[in-house]
């Protein structure tokens, strides 16, 4: 089992909250709404960066006000190997940018607070929502 550290964010802006969706089959969450984010690269980057990278090129957003929030962890299939996936999860702010969905998001949108429970998220991201109060 491969063990891979994933950086994502929880941005807001106006009172609702970024999500991004992934096409059928794609990755170990098809077609669920995700917060954004994606892996930690073996490069010279701080976790910070990493993030601010991971939103940027899924969103062409630049964030803010970045706090960590929650340390979770999932075990999925990808591309027919189990993966062991370790979260460091932030929330944000909004700071510039128009979304614009990229990577191998398929589509963004600005999700109100009593929207929640009506998208499809993965648990993980599901504790995230329980933990922060937000459903």
């Amino acid at each position: 089992m491969r063990i891979r550290i994933i950086v994502s964010a929880l941005i807001e802006k106006d009172g609702r909250f970024l999500f991004g969706r992934k096409a059928p089959g794609v990755g170990p969450y098809p077609d669920q709404w995700l917060i954004i984010g994606g892996g930690l690269e073996e490069k010279d980057e701080t976790i910070e960066e990493a993030l601010k990278r991971e939103v940027r090129e899924e969103t062409g957003l630049e964030i803010k006000n970045v706090q960590p929030v929650l340390f979770d962890e999932d075990r999925r299939e990808k591309k027919g190997e189990m993966i062991h996936q370790i979260f460091l999860t932030f929330k944000a702010d909004w700071l510039s940018g128009e979304p614009q969905a990229g990577d191998d998001i398929v589509s963004l949108q600005w999700i109100k607070r009593e929207e929640l429970l009506k998208i499809d998220t993965p648990e993980v991201t599901t504790r995230l929502l329980k933990k922060l109060k937000l459903i």
